[in-house]
């Protein structure tokens, strides 16, 4: 399918590029991209994985992946500095934030270690796997991604894990349908996906600073500041929960430690 090839081609192009930046001049924002395009690229392995018996996802993922949860690490820590930015205006976690500067630029140094070890290449076999692709079979997998996702909308009382599968259901949708150039606008699902997003985060902020209080890792003169902002951000998750609540049933969740 000539949209298939093509779309990887471009993001291929795009990794590439992303790659040969220098870690000096590699920013957040590039960080930011790289972890979407190589989401992309799991889309379209996912549809080749459907419509290939001889495809081997997991083999040909493997350098994608290494890169793409390393990148997450260091991703993260950068938002959750942007966070502290926003909610410590008056300075007061100067030590937190100082070692999550240092934790973050470790993890972005392994990223570049790893870079360095992981070839990324442009695989001719997918690229014939790609054209070897039907029209029938697309309409296939995406009618059974369809089904799914509407079992999860329709489903009353959503718990936590499901939302989390949901999340990344529309996102991987959102994906494949722009690959196939079959992307409709869709306000509702489009803010759904926004606003579970925004959950995500919240949640994944929320534990994470729980987490380096349970463990000792703050300064306990800057404690209360922190259990401050976790508040601010327990406050803005139940927010988001509401409004998610508005397009889809959500039942009641369990604070789980999440990897």
């Amino acid at each position: 399918m000539k949209e298939l090839e093509k779309y990887y081609e471009n993001h291929h192009r795009h990794i590439s590029e992303l790659s040969a930046i220098p870690p000096k001049k590699f920013t957040q924002e590039n960080f930011h991209n790289l972890r979407v395009e190589l989401k992309k690229f799991n889309a379209l392995f996912d549809i080749i994985n459907y419509c290939s018996i001889n495809f081997k996802r997991k083999k040909s993922f493997k350098s994608y992946k290494i890169l793409f949860k390393q990148a997450g690490k260091a991703r993260e820590l950068q938002l959750e500095e942007n966070l502290l930015k926003i909610h410590d205006t008056r300075n007061n976690l100067k030590k937190f934030k100082a070692k999550l500067k240092n934790l973050r630029s470790q993890e972005q140094d392994k990223y570049f270690e790893l870079r360095e070890r992981v070839t990324i290449i442009k695989d001719k076999k997918i690229i014939l796997l790609l054209a070897g692709i039907d029209k029938e079979s697309i309409q296939n997998y995406l009618r059974k991604k369809e089904e799914k996702i509407s079992q999860l909308l329709l489903k009353k009382n959503t718990d936590e894990d499901e939302l989390h599968e949901l999340r990344k259901r529309l996102k991987l949708m959102n994906y494949i349908l722009v690959s196939l150039n079959k992307k409709k606008e869709n306000k509702k699902r489009e803010n759904l996906a926004e606003l579970l997003g925004k959950w995500h985060d919240c949640q994944v902020m929320e534990e994470s600073f729980g987490k380096a209080i349970r463990k000792g890792e703050v300064d306990a003169k800057e404690l209360n500041s922190l259990k401050r902002i976790i508040k601010k951000i327990a406050v803005d998750k139940n927010q988001f929960l509401i409004e998610i609540n508005k397009i889809v049933g959500v039942g009641k969740t369990k604070n789980k430690q999440r990897k």
